[in-house]
């Protein structure tokens, strides 16, 4: 039944894009980040930097939780996502520190993206709660796929950093959900729902 719904599905895809996106990058970023344009380091050295990814998002989530009480989620979602494309593209554009912390920093932007696309899609979803929870479940396969296409990507350029496109248009994906978002008024408050 959420095949149905138009927002399932569109809330099912920017799952699927939103968890590839953050799994291609973590994927990438240790030899990233140790590639001769980009840091230079040691395997082990880069390897050493992957926390920062991760820990911003981590750091992400207490700050994303904090402004959600003070900005209308659509709207942070569609910053957040904003803000990313505009950082995958600085690292496909440049190299040095420049695109190495440009690359880290995609992890605090991608702190809210999860928790926020699956509530605002359970809001406009015509669809059951459990039918449209289920496809957005399903969604994160995005995360299988989607590195496969970036590292491919990475192969025929022979360098890493035309592989940031796939994350990147992930994030134009996102971002396009987010103004649809904006646009489209909540059916349901998933908080009264889930309380009664």
């Amino acid at each position: 039944s959420a095949l149905k719904s138009r927002w399932a599905v569109f809330g099912a895809l920017a799952i699927f894009v939103y968890v590839g996106s953050e799994v291609a990058i973590g994927n990438m970023l240790t030899n990233f980040l140790a590639s001769p344009g980009v840091l230079g380091l040691e395997l082990e050295a880069a390897g050493k930097m992957v926390p920062f990814y991760w820990g911003g998002a981590m750091i992400g989530r207490f700050v994303g939780s904090a402004l959600l009480t003070r900005v209308r989620a659509p709207i942070l979602l569609a910053i957040c996502t904003a803000v990313a494309v505009v950082l995958c593209l600085v690292v496909t554009q440049t190299g040095g520190v420049t695109a190495a912390y440009a690359a880290l920093a995609v992890g605090f932007f991608n702190s809210i993206m999860f928790p926020t696309i699956f509530t605002l899609t359970l809001e406009r979803s015509t669809a059951p709660t459990s039918a449209t929870s289920g496809l957005l479940v399903f969604g994160i396969i995005g995360g299988a796929l989607l590195p496969q296409v970036a590292a491919h990507i990475a192969d025929a350029a022979g360098k890493l950093q035309p592989a940031f496109i796939v994350p990147m248009l992930g994030y134009v994906g996102l971002t396009i959900f987010a103004i649809g978002c904006i646009r489209t008024k909540a059916r349901t408050e998933v908080t009264s729902t889930a309380s009664h």
